[in-house]
C-alpha cells in the first residue's frame, strides 16, 4: 500500500490515540500557560510521532505579578 494510501488510516488512528489519552496529554498543574501538539507522519514507513510541548508560568513569578498589580490598583484608586 503506497503512503497516499495509508495515510488516511493513520491520521485516524493517531486522531483517536489523541482522544484516548488526552488527560495525559495535557498534563497536570495550575500554570500551564501554552501546549503544543506536533503530529508526525513519516514515508519511509516509521509509526507516525506524537510530540506534545507544555510551557509553565513560574508560580513564584506570578505571585510578585499579582503583588505588583495589586500595589498599582491601590494606589489609583487613592487619587
Amino acid at each position: 500500500m503506497s503512503y497516499q494510501q495509508e495515510l488516511p488510516e493513520m491520521i485516524k488512528a493517531v486522531g483517536q490515540e489523541l482522544m484516548d489519552r488526552a488527560e495525559d496529554l495535557a498534563g497536570e498543574g495550575d500554570t500551564i500557560s501554552d501546549v503544543t501538539i506536533w503530529i508526525r507522519f513519516p514515508q519511509n514507513g516509521d509509526i507516525p510521532t506524537i510530540e506534545v510541548q507544555r510551557e509553565h508560568i513560574s508560580k513564584r513569578c506570578l505571585e510578585l505579578f499579582l503583588k505588583k498589580q495589586d500595589g498599582r490598583q491601590m494606589k489609583s484608586g487613592d487619587a
